[in-house]
């Protein structure tokens, strides 16, 4: 199991895909030291939530305690914070479907057909 702070970090990274890459780096900074208290700021420039986001939010969030939710982080803890962002960042979207065990959205990528 992971960390809280890397699990924040995660949450961040699907806030900012959802952003479509509009969360700014001060907004991240911030995030880092104080991911509670920046989820709100964040979430409210979100203009829709997906189902695959809400859900992925629903699973990260339920494996952080409400006693860690409020404290600050820590050098060392936002280190984790960014390795958990780094690390959410570089998957697709329709991978956290298929880690928490839902079925992934089907392709609309459309091959041609052969020519005889």
């Amino acid at each position: 199991m992971h960390s809280t702070p890397y699990i924040w970090g995660q949450v961040y990274a699907v806030l900012h895909h959802l952003l479509r890459q509009k969360l700014t780096p001060t907004a991240l900074n911030n995030a880092a030291i104080s991911p509670r208290d920046n989820l709100g700021i964040c979430l409210t420039r979100v203009p829709r939530v997906p189902d695959w986001a809400d859900d992925r939010f629903t699973d990260l969030l339920a494996n952080i305690s409400a006693d860690a939710k409020s404290a600050p982080l820590t050098l060392v803890q936002q280190g984790e914070f960014f390795l958990g962002y780094h690390h959410e960042s570089s998957r697709p979207p329709n991978l956290a479907l298929e880690r928490s065990g839902r079925p992934s959205a089907p392709s609309t990528s459309s091959t041609p057909a052969s020519q005889p």
